[in-house]
């Protein structure tokens, strides 16, 4: 993960967070995403190529007030659907029965 201007975008790979204007782009194409997938998606590109726990990512999503896990699971499936797509190579990566993380598709894994 890249940091420029003191983190206001992140970047893996050919994946920008702007932060500022909360717009995200994956090879020059503007992705549209829910406040939720927003959410995740700047935890995980964060901590990019780590892996994030799905209790990390609800604690730091959610605090205290975790809802079911099936509202992170459905965070996770909007947040493929719109960043990876009919792309054949893919950012959004699950380590199972660990958590996820967000990595540069271009560098293998």
């Amino acid at each position: 993960m890249r940091r420029i201007g003191r983190a206001k975008i992140l970047q893996v790979g050919s994946l920008v967070y702007y932060l500022t204007s909360q717009k995200v782009i994956r090879d020059g194409s503007t992705i549209h995403l829910r406040n939720g997938s927003r959410k995740l998606l700047q935890v995980l590109m964060r901590e990019s190529p780590n892996v994030v726990t799905k209790d990390r990512l609800e604690s730091l999503l959610w605090g205290e007030d975790r809802p079911d896990r099936d509202l992170l699971r459905t965070h996770i499936y909007e947040l493929r659907k719109s960043i990876d797509g009919d792309y054949p190579l893919k950012f959004v990566q699950t380590v199972p029965k660990v958590g996820y993380r967000i990595v540069d598709p271009e560098l293998g894994p």
